[in-house]
């Protein structure tokens, strides 16, 4: 026995040989007959028996390489056993495979062909992860994705190919959740069934060409599943991901966005930094035999990754303690190998990004986190703009100038009256404006003329180029608190495009003729082309507002110290000051007056929505030192009135020559199911039916309610205001970029600015999108648009990568204004003088609520016991409809439930909502000193703002401000 375990030895895997060694110490032990062994070599015994080899443990890994020359058995039928003595968490012994392998393309495409497979973009939800959604256009609901074994090794953002489970399996609605199915499903309907009459809208405001039957859009192949009856009524269709779909998607513009290769988050011991089991003490290493450490993204739509611990920094093995709350560091990390056999992903460790809570670090783990982090410009990308401007004979000095047969090209506006109004602190300035007065004659009434010039980055940036390949790639420009990641070099969209005041710069323009009411001039026609202008003025809408109410006039431009004027910012000669004056308060006259007229219900039926603005001040440090709301101006509105104007007008020549090709930008309407949710909440709270009873708004009438609640004397009129502004953010869909062939006509309006057809023409300096528009625009005048290089199809692709990427950058702004609030917030609490602020609640759960924090426009959620250690939570649930007419019946009072119950019965979700209790109308509060607080939606409360950290991530929470 003892020769033929040694012979094995020999040829046996390392796993194999330690399992062999000690059935070989058994034997020997036995040999000698030591009889002080007995009992040692019975337990030996019963353990020899258990894990005597038969079977190949490499073969069961899928790695054996001795074939028929290996000593044990390689049975296909145990080949689903996976045994692995050192396998970590994730890694660990299972009788099956964790996850199912992906089907093939071609299983995948007869499964869409056959009816059982359904496509679509995997949506995980942020706030929990095992819930997962994809939308097929072949039915009527989302298709809800459990846990990340039905999820099947895909992340957030994949196109996936679902296969559905049984109906028996699908998740059953109540009665409310099929009330909302039927409102949604009959808005929709609604929708469809609707015709696109363009002449519908003001003719003033508006005068649209585009007729009904202009053409039609093209039917692409989409997959038609039909669904018999009203079977999915009142059920939520359930599904598995059956793999990853293989499409020109995700081969070209979103192959970035499928594959994300790094991650920023923390790293963590693998059981955790408080287990009894190993023990894991402060100032000691890592056990020896963990082989691996968990990495935990900060988004948490991500998996957790196991990193090989010889890949991690030396410090983290030496002392895990280091690394531990609140002194967490962000670590860079790949997914490198994601196993079907095994729970979690494997991850390769890239570096150290830094302490949590600073700055730097934090700013560059959020630009990974939403794939911003484009870095510095390629050289090749440099070097081919440098050669692009070196071949004009006419530069001197190492300033560009305009070749002159470029000049012969275009128009030339150069002794034209423009001028630009920007942000004070903007760099690249992609819009200039003009007005011209026409004054009445016998045949004509009185008219202005307005121009409005855009940056002609379509001239730098020519098609397929290195340059537009990397522009196309950013797709925007990323605007965080202290940085800006540009879409274009600086060389571009600070200087050559940028149009400053006193130089020669090329421009696309667009010039029409208005009334002084605000309305378009009946029977005009748009002028559209390439111009060279010559800026005269660079205005920020700071000091163009003070010209507007008169604090600043023209003889502040005359004093070479007077401090209301600057002298960078005054007219250049020979165009004078009191000039720009009178152009600014005629743009001002003429804008303001047709926004009014755009958001009357009567005439125009366009919404507007408050939302603040955080502008932080920065200390020498580079750390927020103060923050305001940002102003917005009458002269903010005024500019934003002539872009949107010419951004329609572009649209329409688009549409009107370059037909299936036009690239435009449309803004569903609200989403019908989180509507009637919302008209709900606020029934239940209390507030009555100020939205009235149906899921379906136009935005005028929204508007409309919105601005009479603004203007009511009573006394919550306020914040009932700005509660609903915050609640209605909820429903609103985010506008998007298409192709015109995609849509139906009645799909292509703009909902919030209730425009027939719209697109984005004015800011190519800092969007892609905005750059196509110039070249299609650019086809149309010079009649190429049938020999456009690019197809319907590719630019359906642009457009779905710049909408991608637009939210990409929103989310990233918006994170970097969280991350600065938390720094100031942290800043506060270090010099012992905490944050306190005045909140409003704004939605209610069994156990937790969220609140609005009013001085900042920032919310959070609180939970009661974790973060206000309330010593008890009482919530009241206004039932459903059956329950509803149960109290009815009974004359009952609606129920309460103690902490204690609501654990036990209702399972609560992050809207407020408690399966079987219907909505909650208020909870009851008892804090530990024995008050009680009764919180119901828009009631305000008193707290203190203090820091925290929550897995990687510098946070805040608050805590209650006891009177």
């Amino acid at each position: 026995q003892i020769k033929r375990l040694q012979g094995l030895l020999k040829v046996a895997s390392p796993k194999t040989q330690a399992l062999n060694f000690s059935i070989l110490m058994v034997e020997k032990v036995k040999m000698k007959g030591n009889e002080k062994n007995t009992a040692r070599q019975g337990k030996l015994k019963h353990r020899r028996n258990d894990l005597k080899p038969k079977v190949c443990f490499d073969f069961l890994s899928g790695k054996c390489e001795r074939g028929d020359r290996c000593k044990f058995q390689h049975d296909a039928n145990l080949s689903k056993l996976r045994i692995d003595a050192k396998s970590p968490k994730g890694y660990h012994k299972r009788t099956q495979e964790y996850f199912q392998p992906h089907l093939s393309d071609v299983d995948i495409q007869s499964g869409i062909q056959a009816g059982r497979i359904f496509t679509g973009m995997l949506r995980i939800n942020r706030r929990n992860r095992n819930q997962a959604y994809v939308t097929s256009n072949g039915l009527k609901t989302d298709i809800f994705i459990e846990g990340d074994r039905d999820r099947n090794r895909t992340l957030n953002g994949d196109i996936v190919a679902v296969e559905l489970y049984p109906k028996s399996e699908w998740t059953k609605l109540n009665e409310d959740q099929i009330d909302l199915a039927k409102k949604a499903d009959e808005a929709r309907t609604k929708l469809r069934e609707s015709k696109a009459d363009f002449s519908a809208f003001n003719q003033g405001l508006w005068s649209p060409l585009v007729t009904e039957t202009e053409f039609e859009a093209s039917s692409r192949p989409t997959e038609k599943h039909q669904l018999h009856g009203d079977e999915t009524v009142d059920l939520q269709p359930k599904g598995r991901v059956v793999g990853l779909v293989a499409s020109n998607e995700s081969e070209k513009m979103s192959f970035e966005r499928i594959h994300k290769q790094r991650h920023a988050g923390v790293l963590v011991p693998q059981y955790g930094y408080n287990r009894s089991s190993p023990p894991l003490v402060k100032g000691q290493p890592l056990p020896s035999k963990e082989m691996f450490v968990e990495f935990h993204p900060l988004d948490n739509r991500i998996p957790f990754m196991l990193v090989p611990r010889g890949t991690v920094p030396f410090e983290f093995i030496e002392d895990p303690f280091k690394f531990a709350p609140p002194n967490e560091s962000l670590f860079l990390v790949a997914l490198s190998e994601w196993d079907q056999r095994y729970r979690f992903p494997k991850g390769r460790y890239l570096g150290r990004l830094g302490e949590a809570g600073e700055i730097g670090p934090e700013t560059e783990a959020l630009l990974i986190e939403n794939n911003c982090d484009h870095g510095e410009f390629p050289e090749g990308t440099l070097k081919e703009l440098d050669d692009f401007l070196m071949l004009d004979e006419e530069r001197e000095d190492g300033e560009w100038k305009i070749p002159s047969e470029e000049i012969g090209k275009r128009r030339d506006m150069r002794n034209t009256r423009i001028f630009t109004i920007d942000p004070a602190t903007a760099k690249d300035l992609d819009d200039a404006l003009h007005i011209r007065h026409i004054p009445a004659s016998k045949n004509s009434v009185e008219q202005y003329e307005i121009g409005v010039h855009i940056a002609d980055v379509s001239y730098f940036v020519r098609p397929d180029t290195a340059l537009d390949k990397e522009a196309r790639r950013r797709a925007t420009t990323v605007y965080l608190v202290q940085q800006v990641i540009p879409m274009l070099p600086p060389l571009l969209s600070e200087q050559l495009c940028s149009l400053n005041p006193g130089v020669d710069r090329l421009a696309y323009s667009c010039i029409w003729r208005m009334l002084p009411n605000g309305e378009l001039v009946p029977g005009s026609s748009p002028w559209f082309g390439r111009t060279v202008i010559r800026s005269c003025a660079k205005l920020d809408y700071g000091l163009a507002q003070d010209i507007l109410d008169g604090k600043v006039t023209a003889e502040d431009a005359l004093g070479k110290e007077n401090p209301n004027w600057p002298v960078k910012r005054r007219p250049i000669s020979p165009f004078k000051a009191k000039d720009v004056c009178r152009d600014i308060k005629l743009l001002a006259a003429v804008g303001l007056a047709r926004r009014k007229s755009r958001y009357d219900p009567r005439t125009g039926g366009a919404l507007a929505m408050k939302s603040i603005k955080l502008s932080f001040t920065l200390g020498e440090d580079g750390n927020p030192s103060g923050m305001r709301e940002y102003p917005i101006r009458n002269t903010n509105r005024l500019v934003e009135e002539y872009m949107l104007l010419a951004n329609y007008l572009v649209a329409q020549q688009l549409i009107l020559k370059g037909k299936e090709k036009a690239f435009l930008r449309r803004h569903p309407p609200p989403n019908p199911r989180g509507m009637e949710k919302l008209i709900k909440r606020l029934q239940v709270a209390g507030k009555g039916n100020i939205l009235g009873s149906s899921p379906i708004f136009s935005a005028g009438s929204l508007h409309e309610t919105l601005e009479s609640i603004r203007l009511s004397s009573e006394e919550d009129a306020s914040d009932l205001y700005l509660l609903l502004n915050t609640l209605l953010s909820e429903p609103m869909t985010s506008a998007l970029y298409f192709v015109a062939s995609e849509c139906k006509k009645f799909e292509w309006k703009h909902w919030a600015l209730n425009m027939p057809y719209y697109t984005h023409f004015t800011s190519p300096i800092r969007r892609y999108a905005d750059v196509c528009v110039h070249r299609l625009l650019t086809a149309t005048l010079d009649g190429s648009i049938k020999d456009y290089p690019e197809s319907e199809e590719e630019l359906s692709e642009i457009a779905k990568h710049c909408n991608e990427k637009k939210e990409a950058a929103k989310m990233a702004g918006f994170q970097s204004d969280n991350v600065f609030f938390c720094i100031y917030v942290k800043a506060m609490a270090e010099k012992g003088n905490p944050l306190c602020t005045e909140a409003m609640v704004l939605d209610l759960g069994a156990e937790s609520f969220t609140l609005l924090l009013l001085r900042f426009g920032i919310d959070c959620r609180v939970h009661a016991v974790k973060d206000w250690h309330a010593k008890g939570v009482a919530a009241n649930f206004a039932g459903s409809f059956s329950q509803a007419k149960e109290e009815k019946k009974s004359k009952g009072k609606p129920r309460k439930n103690t902490l204690n119950e609501v654990k036990s019965k209702d399972k609560k979700d992050s809207k407020g909502e408690s399966k079987g209790n219907g909505l909650v109308s208020n909870i009851v509060i008892t804090l530990p000193g024995g008050k009680k607080l009764d919180l119901r939606l828009g009631v305000h409360v008193q707290v203190f703002v203090k820091p925290a950290s929550r897995n990687g991530r510098i946070s805040f929470f608050t805590e209650y401000k006891d009177d």
